[in-house]
């Protein structure tokens, strides 16, 4: 008859949206991204994520932030632990729950910003620069100043600051710079380079030392303490 090719078309279509059907929920489950089933009486219940502070303010006003750090650099990729050492030790678990994503990424990993990522490249006002992970002072206002890199730079440190040298002779440290650590944490800060000499009527050309910062690494306050302002947020363009 002239239905029995239809339902022979039909019942053909059912099999292979089927078994469609099928081969996608079992490669949904092997690439771990659990969605519903096509049958209606299976339903694949979603995957259990820990939310932390961190994953929170991902998903915030510091995700755009996130999408700016860059893979480490070299000189903040040698051998001494984050931690053993340092006065103020916490688990990795506990620096995330912590700290947002760009703060971690380059506090605890050793990241580094794109230029112009950060509020503070342009901050002028006199105050103080904190470590955003454990609140200790690294830098003066009267140390910094514009060089035109994208990040914020200094001419000195204060005693919060610790520099990792491992071999002064070692090529990288004049191309990539000295890694720049919180010494109270052990957080990633940024490099220093030798090249102040470069940055004429500033106040590097007097010290000869470039200090370049992370600006989500850093948290600054005036003297009077009226408004601190986060490094992880972005310049208003």
């Amino acid at each position: 008859s002239a239905i029995s090719p239809i339902l022979r078309v039909a019942a053909l279509c059912a099999m292979i949206c089927s078994s469609t059907c099928s081969a996608m929920v079992a490669s949904n489950r092997k690439g771990g991204e659990h969605k519903t089933s096509c049958s209606n009486d299976e339903v694949i219940q979603p995957q259990v994520h820990t939310t932390t502070r961190r994953n929170f303010i991902a998903g915030a006003s510091t995700a755009p932030i996130a999408a700016l750090v860059l893979p480490e650099v070299a000189s903040a990729n040698n051998s001494k632990s984050r931690t053993k050492g340092y006065k103020l030790q916490h688990d990795e678990d506990e620096w995330g729950y912590m700290l947002s994503n760009s703060q971690y990424n380059v506090l605890r990993n050793g990241a580094t910003e794109r230029p112009h990522a950060s509020v503070l490249e342009k901050e002028d006002e006199e105050g103080t620069y904190y470590c955003a992970a454990c609140d200790s002072p690294l830098f003066e206002s009267t140390a910094k100043f514009e060089s035109n890199t994208g990040y914020p730079s200094f001419a000195s440190s204060l005693r919060g600051v610790e520099i990792q040298i491992e071999d002064l002779k070692d090529p990288l440290v004049s191309t990539v710079g000295a890694e720049l650590r919180c010494r109270k944490c052990g957080g990633h800060i940024g490099e220093v380079f030798f090249d102040g000499k470069n940055f004429v009527d500033t106040p590097a050309f007097t010290t000869g030392k470039r200090y370049r910062a992370d600006g989500a690494a850093l948290v600054f306050r005036p003297p009077d303490n009226s408004e601190e302002i986060y490094g992880n947020f972005p310049q208003m363009m």
